[in-house]
């Protein structure tokens, strides 16, 4: 695959959480990978949480990208509700949940380890 496509696929990278900034900071250091991130959007930060789209237009704006060329990675029923709400793809990880809980999602695996630049792109496309 062409270095242009992946850069297409790849450009802008955000958190958008339901969890307070200082969770998303404290995980985001102790991974050292905060600043991977264009943007960082917390529920302290949207007046209606999931499954309303709020925080998922927020980073979307910040990234300067329309809803329709955003890819949500979701471990929650709520939070694909939301994604799915704002016009964006959604990507369900049954880590908390049964895949079945997470239907509406646009494609459901077990791991990140199962999504590769194709599959971003089939979806985005």
């Amino acid at each position: 695959m062409s270095e242009i496509y992946w850069r297409r696929v790849t450009s802008k990278k955000a958190v958008a959480s339901s969890t307070p900034m200082k969770n998303i900071h404290l995980m985001l250091n102790d991974l050292s990978i905060p600043h991977f991130f264009d943007a960082i959007i917390s529920g302290e930060q949207v007046a209606r949480g999931k499954p309303y789209p709020e925080v998922f237009l927020k980073a979307a704006r910040r990234t300067c990208l329309v809803p329709d060329r955003c890819l949500v990675f979701e471990d929650s029923a709520a939070g694909i509700a939301a994604a799915k709400r704002a016009g964006m793809k959604a990507i369900g990880i049954t880590n908390t949940l049964p895949r079945e809980k997470l239907k509406a999602a646009d494609r459901v695996v077990q791991s990140l380890e199962e999504v590769d630049l194709q599959t971003i792109a089939h979806l985005l496309i």
